[in-house]
């Protein structure tokens, strides 16, 4: 075992290394007694553990402090394995002391943080949305990019390709070497299958959500909560997928997202497609797992209102 010792220098006080002897230095007296107050630290630890716990008192400290003063005088295997034992039960206290630090920092749920902004906004013209982008608008560098969700809000068109025809060689080139060029269409048309399988995957889910809004209409329903209709309580997948469709329709035109003026909730209503152009602009919809879960307990959805193919 070695130790630190403080000498005098030229620059005031160093340390340097001492080297304590192991395995010898004491008597059976000594042991005797150093082992009884290695007990008494453990007694003291076990009894006073709630108190130790606790961040504003300092038992912890006092008897952390014991036991490091008691280890100076260690010389043999048996008070090192006592010395072990108090270093557990002290090390489990500061397990549960740094448990409590979360637990004293002050937190903000979700419920509380909209309840806020619902209070800030309310009567301002535009809703609650609208004044709080523009009011943090300043806090970001750019719009955020346009795949945010499963893929990109437009589709992306696709070209034709000009078929451009071979010229016939002349006679002279039929003596030269011919060249052949390793040509892969596997891997393309794979693609071309995927990606039209994605797109009528996405029509079909339009076209279902569509008609669904239409029957809620005919039943008499002028707009339909929004979370009931588009959450599904058995994937969270299926409910990211269902924002995504219904955007479409939204940037289409054909629907809209209105909020109930008794409650603030955002609803999903039907609309006549105009004839001019919309005028367009984006809303980011920040929706993770531990959301989809909330939404689901809060709101009680028991089933999904968007049935699914597969």
């Amino acid at each position: 075992m070695s130790g630190e010792e403080n000498v005098p220098g030229n620059g005031g006080k160093r340390k340097r290394s001492v080297k304590v002897p192991v395995m010898e230095g004491q008597t059976e007296e000594e042991r005797r007694a150093l082992r009884k107050k290695q007990r008494a630290i453990l007694d003291r630890v076990n009894d006073r553990h709630a108190e130790m716990i606790q961040l504003d008192s300092n038992a912890y400290a006092e008897e952390r402090e014991s036991n490091n003063k008691l280890f100076e005088n260690v010389r043999f295997t048996r008070e090192l394995g006592n010395d072990g034992d108090n270093l557990v039960a002290i090390g489990t206290v500061a397990v549960e002391r740094s448990s409590q630090l979360n637990q004293s920092v002050a937190q903000y749920p979700a419920n509380d943080i909209m309840e806020k902004l619902r209070e800030r906004y309310r009567g301002c013209n535009g809703g609650l949305w609208l004044n709080l982008g523009h009011d943090v608008a300043g806090l970001f560098k750019a719009v955020p990019i346009l795949n945010f969700m499963n893929g990109p809000l437009e589709q992306p068109q696709m070209q034709k390709k000009k078929a451009v025809r071979r010229q016939k060689q002349d006679e002279d080139d039929e003596f030269q070497a011919t060249q052949y060029e390793t040509m892969d269409y596997g891997e393309k048309n794979n693609e071309n299958v995927e990606q039209r399988k994605l797109e009528e995957a996405t029509n079909r889910r339009l076209q279902n959500l569509e008609h669904v809004l239409k029957t809620k209409v005919a039943e008499g329903e002028d707009s339909v909560d929004m979370m009931n209709l588009l959450v599904s309580p058995r994937s969270f997948h299926e409910t990211v997928e269902n924002f995504f469709d219904y955007s479409f329709l939204v940037k289409d035109g054909k629907a809209s997202i209105k909020l109930d003026p008794k409650t603030g909730l955002p609803l999903c209503a039907l609309e006549e497609q105009p004839e001019d152009q919309l005028k367009k602009f984006q809303t980011v919809v920040v929706l993770g797992p531990q959301d989809h879960k909330r939404i689901v307990d809060y709101w009680r959805i028991q089933q999904t209102t968007l049935l699914r193919e597969d």
